[in-house]
């Protein structure tokens, strides 16, 4: 087969998520930005129950929105509908904010926080605007977990998640099963920003990721993704574009 029919013979096997035409506007349920409340559950609830009703679109008008990890839900899309419409990720009571879910840490399965955006076996999933997300990654919180000699202002401390990191290889040369390999806190893996397992579907556009905790945008044993004009301006260790 030649170069062109293999392209259409791929692109025929890749379809945009089927979204509902219902939209939806945060702020029209209660859920405002700029106040420096967690606002976590009220928008997981919101995904919770578009899904549920059939699905939609979530929109967030402008302003900074707090949250903790946000898990999507099949037929829903979550807009980051302005250019200065922000999520912000906060960097505390991880157990909280970031649940222990199904995870592939650097391709090894296991039990981890939960990734900052994460879907685990939905369908019509997406993920769409102008708007940018604030993983809160810095020298003080999460990257402070993993130290690389190539970093000057690290290479004197410890590398926290080196043990987990060992420990989790060799489960997975044991052939430990993935739901006994139990991390999160104490443990130091970070969660990658936006990871994505077993999902079809999928359509990730337009918006900017930066400060991420590790890597950025992770689809895992999905089919048919399409990521479209995506910016990923994290550059702290590990903090690969696509993986």
């Amino acid at each position: 087969m030649d170069k062109n029919k293999l392209r259409e013979e791929i692109l025929s096997h890749i379809h945009m998520p089927k979204i509902p035409q219902r939209k939806v506007n945060a702020r029209e349920i209660g859920i405002i930005p700029g106040t420096g409340e967690n606002l976590r559950r009220k928008l997981q609830n919101a995904i919770d129950d578009l899904s549920a009703a059939g699905g939609g679109t979530l929109v967030l008008p402008e302003g900074e929105y707090h949250t903790g990890s946000l898990h999507l839900r099949s037929g829903v899309e979550l807009c980051l509908r302005d250019w200065n419409t922000r999520l912000v990720f906060v960097f505390e009571d991880l157990k909280e904010n970031y649940p222990l879910c199904r995870a592939q840490w650097e391709s090894s399965p296991c039990v981890n926080y939960s990734a900052l955006i994460y879907a685990c076996g939905q369908t019509d999933i997406a993920l769409t605007g102008e708007g940018t997300l604030c993983g809160g990654a810095s020298r003080e919180q999460w990257w402070n977990w993993h130290h690389q000699v190539e970093e000057a202002w690290s290479e004197n401390r410890e590398d926290l998640q080196q043990k987990a990191r060992e420990a989790l290889r060799r489960m997975n040369q044991d052939g430990v099963p993935a739901d006994e390999r139990v991390f999160g806190d104490g443990h130091f893996l970070r969660p990658n920003f936006i990871q994505l397992i077993g999902c079809e579907r999928v359509y990730l556009k337009g918006f900017t990721l930066m400060q991420s905790p590790m890597w950025q945008i992770s689809p895992c044993m999905c089919r048919s993704v399409i990521i479209d004009g995506v910016t990923a301006r994290s550059h702290g260790p590990n903090n690969d574009g696509c993986d």
